[in-house]
C-alpha cells in the first residue's frame, strides 16, 4: 500500500477496519506514532501466497472498508487519516514469499526500519 503525500498524517483514535470475531484494531496513536517513518511513502508490503491477488486485495479493501475479514494484516493502516486515497501496486512472482521478504530487507535498508503497517519482518 503507497501513500502519494510525504507529510506526517494525522493518526485516528478509533481505526475505520473492521472488527473480526469482536476484536476491535484500535492501537494507541502513541503506537502509531513509534511506527511512522518521516519521508517513506509505501505503508505496507503483503502478498498473496495463498489465495488470489484479486482476493487478497479486497480482503485487505474490505477490512478497511469496515467489513468483518479473517485477516487484519496493515491493520495500522486504517487508523491513518486518507487511507481511502491510498494506492495499490502488485508485482506477479512465483516466489511470494521470497519477494517479500527481499522487499522489507530492501525497504529496512533504506529507511531503518519496516513499513509503517507491517507489524512483523521478513518471515520463512
Amino acid at each position: 500500500m503507497y501513500r502519494t503525500e510525504a507529510t506526517r498524517p494525522a493518526f485516528l483514535e478509533r481505526s475505520v477496519g473492521g472488527h473480526f470475531k469482536g476484536h476491535d484494531p484500535t492501537v494507541p496513536v502513541v503506537t502509531l506514532e513509534s511506527k511512522w517513518i518521516e519521508g517513506a511513502r509505501t505503508m505496507y508490503i503483503g502478498k498473496a501466497a495463498t489465495s488470489t491477488l484479486k482476493a487478497r486485495i479486497r480482503l485487505l479493501l474490505d477490512y478497511g472498508a469496515g467489513r468483518r475479514v479473517g485477516h487484519q494484516g496493515g491493520r495500522y493502516l486504517w487508523q491513518l487519516a486518507g487511507s481511502e486515497r491510498f494506492l495499490v501496486a502488485w508485482r506477479v512472482d512465483s516466489q511470494a514469499t521470497a519477494l517479500e521478504n527481499e522487499m522489507l530487507i530492501a525497504f529496512a535498508t533504506r529507511w531503518g526500519g519496516y513499513p509503517f503497517a507491517n507489524i512483523a519482518g521478513p518471515r520463512g
